[in-house]
């Protein structure tokens, strides 16, 4: 077994250089990280989203985005200033897989000030998109809800999944373009973009939910047991998605 350092300059390292010399970042590392909301860490973080290394930036976003998410019910710790780095870093960002981790971790914040990201829906790079879905996700901002749906229309499975989600089930938005993006998913070819649309359009009552058809019942138990427990306010969905699909439900 690996013993990890505890310093937080030694963990930084660490996340930098994951084992093994593959690509991206030490996972563990960076929540480690996360679990030390200090101003040290903070620091630390800031000045890596200055630094020339783009995985010294992918670092410093990554460890911002969750510094002191480590519990439930946490209290978030220097907000302002973790929204200040990553903002002024995606301000002239320009490698791909650096702005991806600015996005998620802006998502992080649920700032209400990163809906401001929407204008990077249509970035070549599908991980950027995939960042700006995570990022508007749970907002219920209009330019949010419109770049949502039409990232559910995009041409990547897990953009769409994501997007899918982050629409039908993190907003309560409910116009008819969210119903038209909801049902236009119904007949994507991936499984798991149309077991969250019919969980979306469910959850709004909407009659094309009924149109589903029973062989999405597999995604919606593997969605069911990626999320088990449900949160409270997913399980009415989740039941009347089974539902249209013809399942019974149970417990969720």
């Amino acid at each position: 077994m690996t013993t990890r350092p505890s310093d937080p300059t030694l963990l930084f390292e660490a996340a930098c250089r994951p084992a093994g010399g593959e690509a991206g970042l030490e996972r563990d590392a960076v929540e480690e990280l996360h679990r030390t909301p200090s101003r040290e860490v903070l620091d630390l973080a800031t000045s890596a989203c200055l630094a020339s290394d783009p995985v010294r930036r992918a670092a410093g976003s990554a460890v911002l985005g969750q510094l002191g998410h480590n519990r439930p019910g946490f209290v978030p710790v220097f907000p302002e200033e973790r929204h200040a780095a990553l903002t002024a870093l995606l301000a002239f960002e320009d490698d791909p897989s650096v702005l991806a981790e600015v996005l998620v971790a802006l998502g992080h914040l649920h700032d209400p000030r990163c809906i401001a990201a929407a204008a990077l829906r249509p970035h070549p790079d599908a991980g950027v998109r995939l960042g700006v879905v995570h990022c508007l996700s749970g907002h219920e901002d209009p330019v949010a809800v419109d770049a949502l749906a039409s990232l559910t229309a995009d041409v990547e499975a897990e953009v769409r999944d994501w997007a899918t989600f982050g629409l039908g089930q993190l907003t309560s938005a409910d116009t008819e373009a969210v119903r038209a993006a909801l049902r236009a998913r119904l007949a994507d070819a991936d499984a798991d973009v149309r077991s969250e649309a019919v969980a979306g359009l469910a959850a709004r009552r909407d009659p094309a939910a009924a149109l589903a058809d029973r062989g999405l019942m597999p995604a919606l138990e593997a969605a069911r047991a990626a999320h088990r427990p449900l949160p409270e306010h997913l399980k009415d969905a989740w039941l009347e998605a089974a539902a249209a699909c013809g399942g019974g439900g149970g417990r969720t």
